[in-house]
């Protein structure tokens, strides 16, 4: 199966952040409360039908100082949908969401509180990291891979490559996630080029993830997503039941689908497919870009991004980070078109803007070319954007940018 977790920085219509929240904003703050005359939930269903996607949702939240309040979550569509029509069962605001490879900000996190524990250090190298599988590879090791440092590393300056070469992803899929794990990292570490020049953009990286994940995995002793659940999912108040890794497990029969299914092109049909094998990229690209959350769940952990410069000195979060340690999280590398933080890309636009001029914003997208989700946070605002879909191609990017746009001028009415 081709992987596309790719990162895009798109382009979100240019509305302004208004405050306060209007009375339909903040009735859409209880999850279940979607009414089919809703002003955005009818702009959300415009957009889905207009870009031909089966479901869609949308979401925005923000801290107003005291609280968490927000806009959505909105959902519209259907579960699945296929050759012969709709399945009739419609997607809900407390599904389960796909987001691929904005699960990277996740695991770029993880490694975070292992240096806010002073267990590791970003300017630690890949050597100094894993030396066990260093040494293993002994004269075969890439010694600009092994030279790299941590901070490179979630950045996409290491020099690792994209994805593993045809032969090993065939391998991945019928062989046991750990191994397969440790396979990918041997080839990434095996593999390694030069990094780029300064300036210039670096080689986005999958592998580079996956290596991210197992210095996690190797510092906390669990595989990486039994980590990320019990040192930043859970200690942000993410209920076990809002996530998971994978396609989400949507029942047997795709006609009555429990949860969202994702969907390929069959000809000019959209097809829905099953959570099996197929259903997602191999277990070992978990960091990388595995896991799926209601829009609520993703809202909390972008909170925490939006919220991490207001921390005041010496005070940390639910999740043990710091000030400093989110600053480092955002601080970007690169030129401007490839301005890649850890997890992020960052960029500027006028809706993020404090007190005046363009706002910082950190965004990424992902796809596993069956799902697409993007996500915005501006820390000047304290608040998050957040869309998913569950088709990719061309109407999966262009549906979820038209999705942020509905979620900010819902803040904004």
């Amino acid at each position: 199966m081709p992987v596309h977790p790719i990162a895009r920085v798109v382009l979100v219509p240019l509305l302004v952040l208004a405050l306060p929240m209007s009375a339909a904003a903040r009735q859409a703050n209880n999850p279940h409360a979607d009414p089919d005359d809703n002003p955005a939930r009818g702009a959300l269903e415009a957009i889905r039908a207009q870009h031909g996607v089966p479901a869609l949702t949308a979401y925005g939240v923000r801290w107003d100082g005291e609280a968490a309040t927000s806009a959505g979550p909105w959902a519209v569509g259907d579960r699945a949908i296929g050759p012969g029509g709709p399945s009739g069962v419609p997607a809900t605001t407390g599904d389960l969401w796909h987001i691929g490879s904005c699960t990277k900000a996740f695991t770029a996190t993880l490694l975070a509180t292992y240096v806010a524990e002073g267990k590791i250090r970003w300017t630690d190298t890949l050597r100094e990291a894993l030396p066990e599988v260093c040494e293993e590879l002994g004269d075969e090791l890439s010694e600009h891979a092994a030279s790299a440092t941590l901070a490179e590393l979630v950045r996409h300056r290491a020099g690792l490559p994209a994805n593993p070469d045809a032969a090993l992803m065939r391998r991945l899929y019928v062989t046991e996630r750990g191994e397969a794990r440790e396979d990918v990292v041997r080839y990434a570490m095996e593999a390694g080029g030069e990094p780029p020049a300064e300036g210039e953009p670096g080689v986005y990286s999958n592998c580079g993830y996956i290596v991210a994940g197992a210095v996690c995995e190797r510092l906390g002793g669990k595989p990486w997503e039994d980590l990320l659940a019990e040192r930043v999912l859970l200690p942000l108040g993410i209920e076990r039941e809002a996530f998971g890794f994978g396609a989400p497990p949507a029942g047997d029969d795709p006609a009555s689908p429990t949860q969202p299914l994702g969907h390929r092109r069959a000809g000019n049909e959209w097809q829905a497919q099953p959570p099996n094998i197929a259903g997602d990229n191999p277990a070992a690209f978990g960091p990388a870009g595995t896991l799926h959350m209601t829009m609520e769940a993703w809202g909390r952990f972008a909170l925490a991004h939006a919220r991490g410069d207001d921390l005041e000195e010496g005070q940390r979060d639910a999740i043990g980070l710091s000030r400093e340690n989110y600053a480092e999280l955002h601080r970007p590398v690169g030129p401007p078109t490839f301005s890649a933080a850890a997890g992020w890309f960052v960029g500027q636009r006028p809706w993020a803007r404090g007190e005046g001029g363009d706002g910082t914003v950190l965004t990424h997208s992902g796809s596993n070319t069956m799902w697409f989700a993007v996500v915005w946070v501006a820390p000047e605002r304290d608040a998050a954007l957040l869309s998913a879909c569950n088709a990719a191609g061309q109407g999966g990017p262009a549906a979820t940018d038209a999705a942020i746009g509905a979620a900010l001028q819902a803040f904004r009415n």
